[in-house]
């Protein structure tokens, strides 16, 4: 990749309420009539009349304050910032419109991050201002979509969020800049949501705190929240999953099930799946084993039912119906076990991810494990592809290969630079680890447990 690392990091506010705004605007375009000025409004400019003569030129303010924006006209045809005459009046500064173009990003990446499909994106932003923040705390509506299409995205969603953010910061100082330069908070807001685009593999999708190892893929951190969004809100639900290949995603469920068959697992299988039911997981556990079709030598009662033996027998009782909080320090007995049996009888992926109606089916059939397959993918941070057989290492003799990218863009860009600097050659060195350590592995990349340097 040819991404460069910008920036520093910046304070995030967990608080992901300001999605849901008031639609409304005051629409009145007499800018002498400032009797709806709040309170807010006077503290930040010295008086009224200085806040109806400053509105009258907004918008000549915020294009000599975005003079310095890089032009996109040539790629596009249109502006980076682009504002709705008719919505810019005294109460609000109204539809400002935000171009973020892609030419800087790698194609690998585009395709890995569901971009490949548009050469921008697109930021509208509503009802911004300062003064109904500090009423209301009401931040601007905000909606992110790609240049040449509509439709929910990932990364459309982690810039939203992140810009949410920004406003929430920015409006709550009571600054006394003056208001001539009203139009620097967008110029600040543009290069802050252009510097994270770069660097959104290192960001956790929800909310923005710095992953402890990033990877190259959006993903979710395991605090306790943002599992809750992910879990309760359901905010990703069919959004990964089917653009996922069936081999990936059963090397996925295999390391999984490794981990979780290992006696090291509270060691090994971190991180953990959120478990929100208890008593739900082990029913469907339960469910799914008398469900299981019958094999050359099981015994059959009259009706040609499978009979369940006494060893296979569902002996695990129910404590508490649901957990309080998410269990993300690793699985107990009884969850184990519970994973074990879904593993054991759950479909091929081939089957469920042949079409996203498919995998409908898959969710209603399987709420439970389907809850782990979705988080199994988006928790995923490397990208993996199965390697074709032609271009198979012949020696290792291993009847599926499959080569994954771990590092952030920004550490993948570092590499190449040394590479180029040392005469552009690499050497390829073998790693061998048991099967139970590639859950973590894949999720966070090789650790260096010995301490020494090489």
């Amino acid at each position: 990749q040819d991404l460069g690392m910008a920036g520093g990091n910046e304070d995030h506010d967990d608080s992901m309420d300001g999605s849901e705004q008031n639609d409304e605007y005051f629409d009145s375009t007499d800018h002498s009539d400032c009797g709806d000025l709040d309170l807010g409004d006077m503290e930040f400019y010295n008086n009224a009349n200085e806040y109806c003569s400053i509105h009258e030129n907004l918008k000549d303010d915020i294009r000599n304050a975005l003079a310095a924006y890089p032009g996109s006209e040539e790629e596009l045809g249109i502006p980076s910032v682009q504002i709705d005459e008719t919505k810019t009046n005294c109460k609000y500064i109204s539809a400002v419109v935000l171009t973020f173009t892609l030419k800087d990003i790698s194609e690998h990446l585009l395709e890995l991050w569901d971009l490949e499909d548009t050469p921008a994106i697109i930021m509208e932003m509503d009802n911004i201002h300062r003064g109904e923040f500090r009423t209301y705390e009401q931040l601007p509506r905000i909606t992110v979509r790609k240049h040449s299409s509509e439709g929910h995205f990932i990364v459309g969603e982690q810039l939203k969020n992140f810009a949410l953010r920004q406003c929430r910061d920015s409006f709550t100082l009571r600054t006394n800049e003056s208001p001539t330069l009203v139009g620097s908070f967008f110029a600040s807001l543009y290069g802050k949501v252009e510097e994270r685009l770069s660097r959104l593999s290192e960001y956790c999708v929800t909310c923005g705190e710095i992953l402890s190892s990033g990877g190259v893929l959006p993903s979710i951190c395991d605090r306790d929240l943002c599992m809750y969004q992910y879990s309760e809100l359901h905010l990703f639900d069919g959004l990964s999953v089917p653009r996922v290949s069936p081999e990936v995603l059963s090397l996925l469920l295999f390391a999984f099930s490794n981990a979780n068959l290992s006696s090291r697992r509270r060691d090994i299988l971190m991180p953990a799946p959120p478990i929100k039911s208890m008593a739900d997981l082990l029913m469907e556990a339960k469910t799914k084993r008398f469900e299981k079709k019958g094999e050359a030598g099981d015994q059959l009662d009259g009706s040609g039912e499978e009979v369940m033996k006494p060893s296979s027998q569902w002996n695990y009782t129910v404590n508490n119906a649901t957990i309080q909080r998410f269990n993300t320090q690793g699985l107990n007995t009884t969850e184990s076990a519970a994973f074990s049996v879904l593993l054991e009888n759950m479909p091929c992926p081939k089957e469920y991810l042949a079409s996203v109606s498919a995998y409908h089916q898959f969710r209603k059939a399987w709420p439970q494990m389907a809850d782990i397959v979705d988080w199994l993918v988006i928790s995923n941070r490397s990208y993996l592809e199965m390697v074709p057989r032609p271009m198979n290492v012949d020696f290792l003799y291993t009847s599926s290969q499959y080569c994954f990218i771990s590092d952030t863009p920004a550490k993948q860009a570092q590499f190449d630079k040394l590479v180029a600097e040392h005469g552009g050659k690499t050497r390829f060195f073998f790693h061998g680890s048991p099967l139970e350590n590639w859950h973590s592995i894949i999720r966070s990349g090789l650790r260096n447990m010995s301490g020494t340097k090489y």
